[in-house]
């Protein structure tokens, strides 16, 4: 006598169906997963070292692999601190360089390549981005720079530097044109500052009620011997209207040896054009203290600048 079990109800099958799905899809990713992680393992520190100290020694033939080698320790250095990387390249013997700017150095990016040449240019270009909470001369959203990354050796000793300012660099007893992005910097500041983009109706209708207070900002780390530019934005506007000429006055190499960018911010509907007098005076006077408090210039060289910009508001008595 056969006993017949009585079939699943279609439900339970269902259920099992999608269980078995379930379970082919996981075997799925988990082989998927094991095939990116059998893939081939960036280089190390120390191999990228090597390779690019190989490639400067056999220049001006290997600039290709030389910049190769340069951008992977870049790379490398992307994955860590400051410090961090600092401390891993001295490890290795090979020595640091960066600009000097007062301001601590909180991220390294990697730029896209400027726009090609005939020109053969060396080293990997840079964004580096500084904190300035506590530099309020600078805008809030970061102090942004374009630079490059180059290796080389110094009287012999191993060295990895971070070029910014710099349109061509020595190595191997030859010059050459460095890879610069000078877009980088402005376009990273325009993206970290859409909320200040979009205010400038508001601070208009509204200008008591901003967030910001009048000032001077710096775009470029202050230099003694360069003339500023300061833009003044107009009605319903902000600075950011400025970014595509900064970025244009930034990729002229006469504008970028012989000034430096500022911008003054202000809300629009303060009646500053009626009032000058009572107003450009204290705006200018606070921007003027932060400026010889971070760079220690003699009085008299930024009351000129503070003198003849008031006198640019003032109406006929």
């Amino acid at each position: 006598m056969e006993i017949s079990c009585p079939k699943p109800p279609w439900s339970c099958q269902i259920v099992r169906s999608i269980a078995s799905l379930g379970f082919v899809a996981c075997l799925l990713l988990e082989a998927a997963g094991a095939a990116t992680k059998s893939g081939p393992a960036p280089p190390s520190l120390a191999a990228s070292v090597e390779s690019a100290d190989a490639a400067y020694r056999h220049l001006p033939g290997s600039l290709p692999a030389y910049n190769l080698a340069v951008r992977e320790i870049c790379a490398a250095m992307e994955m860590e601190t400051t410090a961090q990387f600092v401390s891993s390249l001295k490890a290795l013997g090979v020595g640091f360089d960066s600009p000097k700017v007062a301001l601590p150095l909180h991220d390294v990016e990697i730029a896209m390549p400027p726009l090609a040449s005939n020109e053969m240019r060396a080293g990997i270009p840079l964004l580096l981005g500084y904190e300035t909470k506590k530099a309020p001369l600078y805008p809030p959203e970061g102090l942004f720079v374009d630079a490059t990354a180059i290796y080389g050796r110094v009287a012999g000793q191993r060295r990895f530097s971070i070029l910014a300012g710099a349109s061509e660099a020595e190595l191997n007893r030859r010059i050459y044109p460095l890879a610069v992005n000078y877009t980088a910097a402005g376009d990273q500041l325009r993206s970290r500052a859409k909320r200040l983009a979009k205010s400038g109706f508001a601070s208009m209708i509204r200008p008591f009620a901003a967030s910001r207070k009048p000032q001077i900002y710096l775009l470029d780390p202050y230099d003694p011997n360069k003339t500023p530019l300061l833009m003044v934005h107009g009605l319903q506007s902000t600075p950011i209207a400025f970014a595509v000429l900064v970025n244009e006055l930034r990729q002229d190499p006469e504008i970028r040896d012989k000034y430096q960018v500022w911008q003054f911010y202000y809300a629009s509907g303060t009646p500053v054009l009626s009032t000058p007098r009572s107003f450009a005076p204290v705006w200018t006077k606070r921007s003027i203290r932060l400026i010889r408090k971070i760079t220690m210039q003699p009085r008299s060289e930024l009351s000129c600048l503070a003198t003849a910009w008031v006198a640019s508001f003032r109406t006929p008595s």
